[in-house]
């Protein structure tokens, strides 16, 4: 049976891969048009960017303070998202985290 998104071969749904298809422009006259293409928008979990991010920047930096350690992440994690403003997260908070963090 046929699935109306992508098709992909029973190896593929085992091992995930996944093709890649250029642009319209890209590809072969047949695809120009591109009435047939869906787009499609690729996006990261926004808890588990934030957790990448943590374990990157903070995690182990001694110039974060208290904040250096996995035990601190719930109480970042709180005023990352605004639910709790923590002075301590604030004073070691930067641009550029603001920047990875929003």
């Amino acid at each position: 049976e046929r699935r109306s998104t992508v098709v992909f071969s029973e190896l593929r749904e085992r091992t995930g891969a996944l093709d890649i298809v250029p642009p319209g422009f890209d590809c072969p006259v047949c695809c120009q048009p591109s009435a047939w293409q869906t787009k499609v928008v690729i996006a990261r979990h926004p808890l588990a960017r934030l957790v990448s991010y943590f374990g990157m920047a903070w995690v182990g930096n001694p110039r974060r303070g208290n904040f250096s350690s996995w035990s601190r992440f719930p109480t970042w994690l709180m005023h990352v998202t605004g639910a709790s403003l923590v002075p301590d997260v604030a004073r070691a908070f930067g641009p550029t985290d603001k920047y990875h963090t929003r």
